[in-house]
């Protein structure tokens, strides 16, 4: 099991799924363990790298500035939300920020690739 406590570098837990890099990451019910997050969930963190399942990974914090991978066509300045399958997709107004907002595109990306996110958490 993973303890945490706080922590400004990356946090360590176990895959309840493959999970590929830099996508969204949410706790599990069950202790020390994360799985891709959910469309509108709660993300805790961003893979650095691929983690197979049941193995341990490092997953950055959702803080200051981090790489994610887009699940639709986004422009820089865009809010940000989580689109399900661990990606980000802007909001549906871009220029406003809503309650589920993480975060804000800083680079633009088209479906599938990656793009610098500033975190708003």
């Amino acid at each position: 099991m993973s303890i945490q406590g706080f922590n400004d570098g990356p946090l360590t837990y176990k895959a309840a799924a493959d999970i590929a890099a830099n996508l969204l990451v949410t706790l599990t019910s069950t202790a020390g363990s994360v799985d891709l997050c959910g469309e509108d969930g709660f993300p805790v963190g961003v893979s650095t790298d691929a983690v197979a399942t049941g193995a341990y990974g490092t997953f950055q914090p959702l803080r200051g500035r981090i790489l994610v991978t887009a699940g639709d066509t986004i422009s820089a300045g865009d809010f940000l939300t989580a689109g399900g399958a661990g990606v980000v997709i802007p909001e549906d107004n871009v220029t406003a920020r809503s309650a589920m907002t993480v975060g804000q595109a800083e680079t633009a990306a088209s479906l599938a690739g990656t793009l610098w996110m500033v975190c708003l958490l």
